[in-house]
């Protein structure tokens, strides 16, 4: 109930700062499947039962919490329709690809990287050495290839 009391009079030093979260897992993994939702649940509850005035300030929070959830969703999938242009094995994909792409879109694909898998999962770690691989390993043709005028 601390999440929705007005405490403005109450000095901050004694104020209840007080936040519920349940995580879906660490970041770049997957936890439970509902975790995402209990906080809202519980929330649900306290704006049904509470009075409206009590409620106003907590309900303007939850709206922005899940417009940044909407938003992190919508970037989500967008990242994920970009990356399936490499196919099911996004690693293999990226490999055979990885020399053609332009800097900005290694750049986006980095992005993109963090965005579907977090920043320092196993596997963004992973699929950015493969990409920065590719972009430092020296072209097959050019192997061995000297300019005569450079002796």
């Amino acid at each position: 109930m601390a999440l929705y009391a007005r405490e403005e009079a109450v000095a901050s030093s004694n104020q209840a700062f007080y936040s519920l979260s349940v995580t879906s897992g660490w970041s770049g993994t997957s936890g439970l499947p509902w975790a995402d939702e209990v906080t809202d649940l519980l929330d649900e509850i306290a704006i049904e039962r509470l009075p409206a005035h009590l409620t106003e300030r907590r309900r303007a929070e939850l709206e922005k919490r899940r417009s940044e959830r909407d938003r992190r969703e919508r970037e989500r999938q967008q990242a994920s329709e970009r990356m399936a242009r490499f196919g099911d094995d996004v690693e293999a994909g990226l490999r055979e690809h990885a020399a053609t792409l332009s800097d900005a879109e290694r750049e986006q694909i980095e992005q993109d990287i963090s965005t579907l898998h977090g920043p320092y999962s196993t596997q963004a770690w992973a699929l950015r050495n493969v990409l920065t691989a590719a972009a430092t390993e020296p072209e097959g043709d050019d192997v061995g290839a000297s300019d005569p005028d450079e002796h």
